[in-house]
């Protein structure tokens, strides 16, 4: 990976490995703000967006403030960038002016992220229409990636992230991510984004040893782990199975810190980086979030 060749020689050791951790940072006062923030709160890595998550409307990012944010990021070494895209697009509709509209924004997040030297660009698969199949809905998404990769420059990894499920929503089982990802190319420029509340609310039971071990067993026979890139460490406010997005802070949801330590040093997350996307509910909670999954990564199971 290119960012952990910009990292040789650099990187503490923490316990029996090293994880990267960072948060999603803001980008209110710029994008060298949501560098600025990552720093003050000692990240490693960061996730960010380059767009409001809940417009269509970009900005384009000129040619200056890409090579300053480019020259900080690499000066602060903040390794990798994830780049999330906005909540609205959806490529597994029928809906023809929403579907146009969402592989206009993949094309534009691509290349954006791209310009960025972003090693990642983190989407949701989408919900198929009410009118159609799951199937279709696969079809139209997969067919949305292959033409924004053949229009877009290399370069930047798309993952695909794992979703609680319930209603069309694609993407929540590995089955699902699977027959999503099969029919993608090249196959070399996407990979899987796992989210530990995700999982859980898709009835995943990833807070108990047993339940871990289960999942990720079928993780490796029907995905496999080498598609496994980043994790989305977000605990849980909604139980195993409930099918609802609802993230909390480390320790205090339904995964907990056990299961966290747990799924912390699981093999199958030893070439991953964790991204916090938990509550901002006071400014103590990212501090506290990166504290404890620090001491966690430190601590292996018994």
């Amino acid at each position: 990976m290119m960012w952990a060749q910009a990292l040789e020689g650099s990187t503490p050791s923490l316990g029996t490995f090293h994880m990267r951790i960072g948060v999603h940072c803001s980008i209110r006062k710029g994008l060298c703000g949501a560098l600025e923030e990552a720093r003050r709160l000692g990240c490693d890595a960061l996730q960010m967006f380059t767009r409001s998550p809940r417009m269509w409307a970009r900005r384009t990012l000129s040619d200056e403030e890409v090579e300053v944010f480019r020259a900080e990021r690499q000066r602060r070494k903040l390794f990798p960038l994830a780049v999330h895209t906005p909540y609205l697009p959806n490529l597994c509709t029928s809906d023809e002016r929403l579907y146009s509209r969402s592989l206009l924004a993949l094309k534009e997040d691509l290349r954006d992220a791209a310009r960025l030297g972003a090693e990642f660009l983190v989407i949701h698969p989408g919900a198929y229409s009410p009118e159609a199949t799951a199937m279709e809905g696969r079809r139209r998404m997969i067919q949305a990636i292959n033409q924004a990769f053949s229009e877009a420059p290399d370069g930047v990894m798309l993952l695909l992230e794992n979703v609680a499920g319930g209603g069309r929503r694609m993407g929540a089982t590995f089955e699902e991510l699977t027959q999503l990802i099969e029919d993608i190319r090249p196959l070399s420029r996407v990979g899987v984004c796992f989210d530990t509340a995700h999982a859980l609310a898709a009835g995943y039971a990833i807070h108990t040893e047993e339940g871990l071990t289960q999942t990720m067993d079928a993780c490796q026979r029907i995905l496999g782990w080498d598609w496994l890139r980043m994790l989305h460490l977000n605990d849980s406010k909604v139980p195993v199975g409930a099918h609802r997005d609802l993230h909390q802070h480390i320790g205090k949801g339904f995964i907990g810190r056990d299961g966290f330590v747990r799924l912390l040093h699981h093999p199958a997350f030893q070439r991953c980086f964790g991204i916090l996307e938990t509550p901002k509910d006071s400014p103590q909670a990212d501090p506290r979030n990166i504290r404890v999954i620090r001491t966690l990564l430190r601590h292996p199971p018994s």
